[in-house]
């Protein structure tokens, strides 16, 4: 079962089920298992192995188009695996559909316009135009070194976002497990409860950093200001495994809390 599902189990779910359906939430991976490992993995694709360069004749307008053409299809095709991804985490349940569609409209605007692009360097018949038009696949598009980098970790903010509002969520739940607790682990759990919340708080600040940053990066950034462009991306960068270390901890904090919880829940007995 989705581990997303699992949590939201919680809610409704009777005090002896509380600890079981949080213990087997996080049992099935924990934060790993929402997608967030596997979506920073493809989060910084690269371009491809060989940088290629023109060799073509400098008046040679057929190599210059069929080169450009290469070099469009490659970026098109990437984007296109970018758009799947995205797909696949909604039928994970890991993003919403309206989360999606941010990013599969980056793609059609993306796509749509290196194939006007493409057009246009098909048609040219001067070779210097061509490749002012193979130029612009890299200063205007900047797919490789902007775009995919960028909607890749949109999407783990998104994930990272829906997974912080679940564990936030839990939090009257679980002060209401705790103050039903024997009183000999009150302390405990009390104190794992306090990181709890403030490791759920500080991944919401962030998460929330980070995303006040993802609309600076654009092409026209990075050509006009690589330095500031960079800085940027490192603070970026580190906004977001700040916040997913602290989703980690208090998922951690969470299962202690529950693995207490569900012992508690096996070992009581019903009065009657």
């Amino acid at each position: 079962m989705n581990p997303l599902r699992l949590i939201g189990i919680v809610r409704s779910a009777p005090h002896h089920l509380l600890a079981l359906a949080m213990a087997t939430a996080l049992a099935v991976g924990g934060l790993g298992g929402l997608g967030i490992a596997s979506a920073l993995a493809a989060a910084a694709p690269a371009a491809p192995a060989a940088n290629p360069t023109i060799t073509c004749a400098r008046t040679d307008v057929t190599c210059v188009i069929a080169f450009g053409n290469q070099r469009i299809d490659e970026r098109t095709a990437a984007l296109t695996k970018l758009n799947d991804r995205a797909s696949e985490q909604v039928a994970a349940g890991h993003i919403t559909s309206s989360q999606a569609a941010a990013i599969q409209a980056d793609v059609t605007s993306n796509q749509s316009g290196l194939a006007a692009l493409k057009g246009k360097l098909d048609a040219e018949t001067d070779a210097a135009a061509a490749r002012q038009d193979v130029r612009s696949i890299y200063t205007q598009f900047r797919i490789y070194l902007v775009v995919l980098p960028r909607d890749y970790h949109e999407i783990v903010l998104d994930i990272m976002t829906n997974v912080q509002a679940k564990l936030a969520g839990l939090e009257p739940t679980l002060q209401q497990a705790i103050q039903n607790a024997p009183a000999d682990e009150q302390q405990q759990l009390k104190a794992l409860y306090g990181d709890y919340t403030t490791k759920v708080a500080a991944a919401s600040t962030q998460i929330t950093a980070a995303n006040g940053l993802v609309a600076y990066f654009t092409p026209d950034n990075i050509n006009n200001s690589p330095a500031t462009y960079r800085t940027n991306w490192l603070t970026f960068r580190s906004d977001i495994l700040a916040g997913r270390a602290d989703l980690r901890q208090a998922a951690s904090d969470l299962h202690q809390m529950s693995t207490m919880l569900k012992e508690h829940a096996a070992t009581a007995t019903p009065t009657a």
